[in-house]
């Protein structure tokens, strides 16, 4: 979730000042609603003294892309605001101001900054392979898939085979079979995950949706949705719905009915399963009530969650309508364009649809 760091810290500050607490809630006065909890660690990120290792940005970069771990891109932020001007131009430095700027969809900077990292650094592989993924998040495929080939020499046949198919728009059947038959030969955590990840994901390219399905619960069931990233939890949510299985969702997800910290497009999905799977929870009338304090907000950044909010879940595509034409144009290039034509597509077909039933007689 994005919210405005200095509107919280100026709603804050006074009370935490006052009471000492160590966790407070941010609660939206014209919606009375509980919108975030803070606690003064993720409000006041700490100092980064000249001998603290920048394994301390590591650790917040492989967490924060975990479920309800957004707000440590403010420490992440903060962390590099206070590195030495002397070494913003080391290649570690250089690596992660590239994964703040992809997570802030600056691709283009960021391939800038990753190009600048030598091959010999120790984390030149890591550099490469995301150096991959943002010049394919621009739709510069050809160049993102020769950054994979070259990788041949410097690491394993599935890892390279996973590049590649990060980088495909089509299914590629060699590379399912060399994922397949490399990841038994793989043992790092990390690297199983994204393989799984991407095997499930050529496989819905391959429109095998009970192939994808396997490799997407293969994956959860090693790991653990809580230490997968949002983008791979959405993905097996959506997979889910597509099979029928509400159900799981909902009890896997369950973790979260604790927290306010919640992403909207999660948010939406767990709607979407306690919808299909005719249930009384709290899930739809939460979704209801984060999608109208956005609306009221007019925040653009959230436009793809309001239009499928109101397309999946209220059935009300007219009223997804605008917000699916302001989420394509707010997306001019790379996957995140044809993703948004898709869904542009399926609001105005269910508008269409809406009309023709009004006409019957």
């Amino acid at each position: 979730m994005k919210f405005s760091y200095k509107v919280v810290i100026m709603i804050l500050l006074s009370s935490l000042a006052l009471t000492g607490q160590a966790q407070t809630r941010w609660q939206d006065p014209a919606m009375d609603t509980v919108v975030a909890t803070f606690t003064n660690d993720q409000l006041y990120p700490g100092k980064l003294a000249p001998t603290t290792p920048l394994d301390t940005l590591s650790t917040h970069f492989q967490r924060a892309n975990q479920l309800g771990q957004s707000w440590r891109y403010d420490h992440i932020r903060s962390l590099l605001g206070q590195i030495d001007p002397a070494l913003r131009a080391s290649p570690s430095v250089l690596y992660f101001r590239a994964r703040l700027l992809q997570h802030e969809h600056k691709f283009s900077t960021a391939a800038t900054l990753l190009e600048q990292i030598p091959p010999s650094h120790r984390q030149s592989l890591d550099a490469q392979l995301m150096l991959s993924q943002v010049l394919y998040q621009q739709d510069l495929i050809p160049a993102a898939q020769t950054i994979c080939r070259r990788l041949a020499l410097k690491t394993a046949p599935p890892i390279v085979a996973a590049c590649m198919a990060a980088a495909s728009k089509a299914f590629e059947p060699k590379l399912m079979q060399l994922m397949t038959t490399g990841l038994t030969q793989t043992q790092a955590p990390d690297a199983r995950a994204w393989i799984q990840s991407q095997l499930a994901r050529m496989a819905l390219l391959g429109s095998q949706p009970d192939l994808a399905w396997y490799w997407a619960e293969a994956q959860r069931k090693e790991h653990g949705l809580a230490s997968l990233s949002v983008p791979d939890v959405v993905f097996w949510s959506e997979l889910a719905l597509q099979q029928q299985q509400p159900n799981i969702i909902l009890n896997q997800l369950e973790f979260l009915a604790g927290t306010e910290q919640i992403s909207d497009g999660i948010l939406v999905l767990l709607a979407q399963a306690e919808q299909q799977a005719d249930s009384l929870g709290p899930w739809q009338q939460r979704a209801f009530e984060r999608v109208q304090l956005r609306e009221q907000r007019g925040d653009l950044d959230y436009a793809e969650t309001i239009a499928r909010f109101y397309l999946t879940i209220k059935k009300q595509p007219q009223q997804a309508m605008p917000w699916a034409q302001r989420n394509l144009a707010n997306q001019p290039q790379g996957p995140e364009h044809r993703k948004a034509k898709t869904l542009l597509a399926a609001v105005e077909h269910a508008a269409a649809t809406d009309v023709n039933e009004d006409r019957k007689p």
